[in-house]
């Protein structure tokens, strides 16, 4: 019996090795190349030893069975006409309102549950909100993960494997999805959706007697909370709710003058999810700054925000809102009136969908292009997931650059071509003469302010015709035509080029806007990259200078094709030197 025990045991081990060899292509194609995978698995074994490098690859293996068992299954991609059920929580209900309200828009009905049938789930698509609080989940969903990273208690490693699960997850938090992807979600999986406005309540609308000064709703037990209630109550008319949901719960908060918002941890993130719900109601709302503070900057016109901890300033304000009805009207208009702004729920996740084929770009055009609105002619080109690019961008930001969200794709590279022809969009839409676009992994050289100034200033006013400036070319070709022009900048000149190959940075002229929005994202054939489309483009007339205006950082990784920007070095000191030895011919 023994030996046969330990003959079963090196079989096991022999087996399992053999299904973890079998999973290494899924892995590389999952997370997106080899160097990401060893990387993935690198960093589980630090953090755990053996151990974790073990439970690492068993959650790919369970993906890669999900995955074979989807495709198996067949289940095709939500379509108008299909319904979707949303399985969430009570007390995430505002949630499933915004998704279903988003799906019913665009022709997709849904139905909102809060537990399994019992028929058990369907074999059809499910959006699973809060996925940790059900005890079984359905086979195809997307997840819409809503805790908060700055507590562990929800993160186990089965709730890690319900996620890794999912088609794809939503998170409301940059700061979340930063933490997820530090424990081995992979950035393809990862969707940024913020919570956003339900408009226009049929009970919000409805006037409703203000019965209490001041209304809390949510769990109550936390010290820091009950501090907070019992020293409002020695002034204020507080009314507490808790486990109240639904139109129960839309009714009691009308009835409130104010609603505070009190943290659970001391640290934790702004409560999108409540604060939108009660803006929702033209509601007046007292929080607490969150530590995510930074990327809410929409709310500090609608929300009265105090510091953490500060309970004394809590009160101070609300005895101002109610002492003071002319400026509590006010604030109350200006709530109304941002409901009539364009939603970013509702952007985010049609940029989801349009990520999956189940709606095209011209429609998400149609419904989101207004929320992307920016002042000035300077953007630069980022998607919110990819949080090391963006926050090494904004410590080199000194030059007033506006962030345009980038769109996405299961395809990265389709994604690419969809941001450009919606950024050409928006700017023929905005009717500006030119805009200049760059990458968030831009390197802006010495020297780089002025130099820009100087040429952005010459083009507006250039006789020339011109679509495209390029800053910069990463891959010049050989066949490449360079020829002299009678554009001058101090002791610079620009020099005609017969093609591109690079968006790292460039200034767009108002009659290539056009030609660039006639790229195809139906076309998937991998020759059909933006930056190759431009290349091709026959008709798009482009200007360059040398040295390059700016250059590329190294110490990044491409998102686009999953390597790290260094790869591009040589390939960029080889094609400045090609175009000064075709710029020192053309004198010949």
């Amino acid at each position: 019996w023994r030996l046969l025990k330990f003959i079963f045991k090196i079989e096991n081990v022999v087996r399992k090795g053999a299904s973890y060899v079998s999973a290494v292509p899924f892995a590389i194609g999952y997370d997106g190349s080899i160097g990401k995978m060893y990387q993935k698995s690198r960093r589980a074994f630090k953090a755990d030893g053996a151990r974790g490098l073990k439970q690492h690859w068993n959650r790919m293996l369970t993906v890669k069975n999900m995955v074979g068992l989807r495709k198996s299954a067949q289940l095709e991609r939500i379509k108008e006409g299909d319904l979707v059920t949303v399985l969430t929580t009570k007390h995430t209900l505002y949630v499933a309102q915004l998704v279903k309200n988003s799906l019913e828009k665009i022709g997709i009905q849904s139905e909102i549950i809060f537990e399994m049938p019992e028929s058990g789930y369907s074999d059809t698509w499910h959006i699973v909100i809060c996925p940790q609080m059900f005890s079984s989940l359905p086979s195809f969903y997307y997840a819409f993960q809503m805790e908060q990273s700055v507590s562990s208690r929800w993160f186990t490693s089965e709730y890690f494997e319900r996620l890794n699960h999912a088609e794809a997850i939503f998170d409301y938090s940059l700061i979340n999805i930063e933490y997820l992807q530090r424990n081995q979600i992979p950035f393809n999986k990862l969707y940024y959706v913020p919570i956003g406005l339900v408009a226009n309540s049929d009970i919000a609308q409805a006037p409703s007697p203000l019965e209490y000064d001041v209304v809390f709703y949510g769990d109550t037990s936390c010290p820091r909370r009950r501090l907070f209630l019992e020293k409002l109550k020695e002034k204020f008319k507080v009314k507490e709710l808790k486990e109240v949901f639904g139109r129960e719960l839309t009714q009691e908060l009308c009835k409130a003058k104010i609603i505070v918002n009190i943290h659970y941890y001391e640290n934790a993130l702004l409560e999108t999810t409540r604060l939108y719900e009660c803006l929702s109601l033209n509601k007046l709302v007292i929080s607490e700054v969150g530590s995510d503070q930074e990327h809410h900057e929409e709310l500090s016109e609608v929300i009265d925000f105090v510091a953490i901890d500060d309970v004394e300033k809590m009160m101070e304000r609300i005895d101002f809102w109610l002492t003071h009805p002319n400026e509590y009207e006010a604030k109350i208009k200006r709530i109304k009136e941002q409901q009539q702004k364009p939603d970013k729920f509702q952007f985010y996740f049609y940029r989801f969908l349009l990520a999956q084929d189940i709606i095209g770009y011209e429609q998400f055009y149609s419904l989101c292009a207004d929320y992307v609105a920016p002042k000035n002619e300077f953007w630069c080109l980022s998607l919110p997931e990819s949080i090391d690019r963006r926050r090494d961008f904004d410590n080199d930001n000194q030059y007033g650059v506006k962030v345009i969200p980038g769109l996405r794709h299961f395809k990265g590279w389709v994604g690419c071509g969809l941001s450009y022809k919606f950024m050409m969009h928006r700017a023929r839409d905005l009717k500006l003469p030119q805009v200049t676009i760059c990458e968030d992994d831009v390197e802006f050289l010495t020297g780089f302010e002025k130099r820009y100034q100087n040429i952005q200033q010459t083009l507006q006013h250039a006789d020339a015709d011109w679509d495209v400036f390029s800053g910069l070319i990463a891959d010049l070709s050989e066949s490449t035509q360079i020829s002299s022009t009678n554009i001058q900048i101090d002791h610079e000149k620009l020099y005609a080029i017969d093609e591109l190959v690079s968006t790292v940075f460039n200034i767009y002229h108002q009659p290539v806007y056009e030609k660039i929005m006639h790229w195809d994202p139906a076309n998937r054939d991998t020759s059909n990259t933006i930056d190759r489309y431009i290349q091709k483009h026959e008709s798009i007339r482009a200007l360059i200078v040398s040295p390059y205006l700016v250059g590329h950082k190294e110490v990044l990784d491409s998102i686009l094709w999953g390597f790290n920007n260094a790869r591009y070095s040589e390939m960029i000191k080889k094609s400045q030197a090609l175009l000064d030895e075709k710029i020192a011919l053309i004198g010949v």
